[in-house]
């Protein structure tokens, strides 16, 4: 795309969520990137690794949800889930699609999944709800999830919504919003979920916006240790207790950056 854009003479910007690049995709994508214009990282380690100083801006890529801004309501499957549930402790996650990284699940479903055990065990009154936009339901590593749950009878625990939503409406109605990764950028999630001041619990694999609440990434029982936590200082829906003050001045930055970059109207 990059390439194609400046053969046709264009202003080229690129956002990098992620750089986990390994030889020739690794080589391709740093030639590319030369021909930006500007390149914004979403935290310090990225721009590091692309070694383009010149170029590189960091800057989280987040812009708040307009007032106006209309969500779709969620699935009925998923409505039903939170009205059963609803004296329960709700928590949600997501994942774009279940992918392995070093031989872990990278999105941390298995962690969730051993957090619901535990809850079962000491009758922690939770509910998770994960969510994956894109699966094949043929999917191995899906079905070893989905046996993993019925054999343990988690079904009140935690539930697997393999088809995309508006996760933005889900966090409204959640008590929790979980990112439990072994490897991330910045995290829309986390900001979108700190916006709309609800509680957030993250791993430490990176630096995370002030007012999320970190767990020693890869390990379920110290993420199930912080859920606890938040449950014993009950922490109801819509609290305001975790205010993240860096939400600020987005639009401003980004129009910046698109102005500076454009010589004209036609580009």
């Amino acid at each position: 795309m990059i390439v194609i854009a400046k053969l046709f003479r264009k202003k080229i910007i690129v956002t990098l969520h992620s750089y986990r690049l390994v030889k020739i995709r690794k080589y391709l994508t740093n030639k590319s990137l030369f021909l930006t214009n500007k390149i914004i990282c979403v935290n310090e380690r990225i721009a590091h690794d692309v070694k383009i100083k010149d170029k590189c801006i960091v800057k989280e890529a987040f812009l708040p949800p307009t007032t106006n801004h209309h969500e779709d309501e969620l699935p009925e499957e998923i409505e039903g889930f939170l009205i059963q549930n609803r004296e329960r402790f709700i928590l949600c996650a997501n994942a774009y699609k279940l992918i392995e990284f070093k031989g872990e699940d990278l999105y941390g479903l298995d962690q969730c999944i051993e957090v619901a055990k535990l809850a079962k065990k000491q009758k922690t009154q939770l509910s998770i709800i994960f969510v994956i936009g894109i699966i094949d339901e043929l999917n191995p590593l899906f079905q070893s999830y989905t046996r993993e749950i019925a054999d343990h009878s988690l079904g009140e625990f935690i539930k697997i919504y393999p088809k995309s939503l508006s996760f933005i409406t889900l966090v409204q109605k959640c008590d929790v919003v979980l990112r439990p990764t072994l490897s991330d950028g910045d995290a829309l999630t986390v900001r979108e979920a700190l916006f709309f001041n609800k509680a957030v619990i993250a791993s430490d694999v990176v630096k995370r916006p002030q007012g999320t609440v970190l767990y020693k990434t890869g390990y379920a029982l110290d993420l199930y240790k912080k859920v606890q936590e938040l449950i014993a200082s009950k922490i109801t829906r819509g609290s305001s207790l975790f205010i993240n003050t860096e939400l600020t001045n987005h639009n401003d930055f980004y129009l910046k950056v698109y102005n500076g970059c454009s010589n004209s109207l036609k580009n």
